[in-house]
């Protein structure tokens, strides 16, 4: 297991955050998956992802999966990202834009 490929887990009030860890490529996909899949259920997943610092397509297909599991399990799931950021400009890049403002929410300040 590299360090890229680990997301850390914290259970914050009624929700689960996790972390997504500042290299979201092919390289840890499928440990980031897992991870993801393990955090959803009833409760809402918050995923803090402004520490990303590169996400490739692979890592956006995974947080729209996680999405998609969460929703049909009856979950919520959301991105925090700031106003910016690698997975914005990475949404934006692949033409997945649309499909992850729904997901994307701001941080309160």
């Amino acid at each position: 297991m590299t360090a890229s490929a680990s997301a850390n887990k914290m259970q914050t009030g009624s929700s689960l955050a996790v972390e997504l860890p500042e290299d979201c490529t092919i390289r840890g996909v499928q440990l980031l998956a897992l991870n993801l899949m393990q955090a959803i259920g009833s409760s809402p997943v918050v995923i803090e992802g402004r520490g990303v610092k590169s996400i490739d397509v692979t890592g956006l297909q995974v947080l729209l999966s996680a999405q998609r599991t969460a929703r049909l399990s009856g979950g919520t799931l959301a991105i925090l990202t700031g106003n910016a950021g690698a997975l914005r400009l990475a949404a934006d890049r692949a033409g997945l834009a649309v499909q992850f403002e729904k997901l994307f929410a701001t941080p309160p300040a």
